[in-house]
């Protein structure tokens, strides 16, 4: 599985945040470093690749949709961002309830009957 992230992680890094645009500078190698560790600590908690490829913040508080770090996720003063990953995690997993079938006799032995009470008004009031 490691070996599945790795190809993909700098793909999920691009698409998720918002990257310095010379990768030649010492800045954006520590960026690239820090952002790194940071998603495979990400990885570790919610540990699926098809989910970080399709995982999209359009919608939340930030316009375009891209970080501009993950350290937002590690902030312990702020559980607004790993809540609403946990939530979009639990969304991508949800499966619903399987519903009990039930197998019924299509034809019955014999007539049954039952009593039917007369209803009228006095009986609705009373």
């Amino acid at each position: 599985m490691k070996k599945e992230i790795n190809k993909h992680y700098k793909k999920v890094i691009t698409n998720l945040l918002v990257c310095p645009k010379n990768n030649k500078l010492k800045s954006a190698r520590t960026f690239w470093g820090r952002e790194s560790t940071l998603f495979l600590k990400l990885f570790k908690r919610f540990p699926d690749v098809s989910f970080w490829a399709k995982v999209s913040f359009k919608g939340s508080l930030i316009i375009d949709g891209r970080l501009p770090s993950f350290r937002l996720f590690f902030d312990t003063d702020n559980n607004y961002w790993i809540n609403l990953l946990s939530s979009k995690w639990k969304a991508f997993h949800w499966n619903p309830t399987k519903f009990k079938t039930y197998q019924f006799k299509e034809d019955v032995e014999g007539k049954i009957e039952y009593k039917v009470k007369k209803r009228g008004i006095r009986s609705f009031f009373n």
